[in-house]
């Protein structure tokens, strides 16, 4: 089963100038387990120091946006997942 991470432009230097990574998994955190198992770089940018999603990060399976506490979400061949920075400032 492959699905499809997205990283977004923002964090492209920390995952070796990919914008897309191809991972497997049956839900949402072992797909981002794998992600930072393929791209370690990403490792500091995707979880806090208790391996939990960090605050400031929004996930999107399928463009759908998914609660930090989805994590055991199923997903499927062909779904995507999309990681995008939350930018504050005025």
């Amino acid at each position: 089963m492959t699905i499809k991470v997205n990283v977004s432009p923002i964090l492209h230097h920390f995952a070796d100038g990919r914008n897309v990574v191809e991972v497997d998994g049956k839900n949402i955190g072992e797909c981002l387990k794998q992600l930072v198992a393929k791209v370690p770089g990403l490792e500091k940018n995707l979880f806090n120091g208790q391996g939990e999603l960090n605050d400031y990060l929004e996930i999107y399976l399928n463009r759908v946006l998914i609660r930090p506490d989805d994590s055991g979400r199923p997903v499927k061949d062909g779904d995507e997942l999309h990681i995008i920075p939350i930018i504050d400032g005025g």
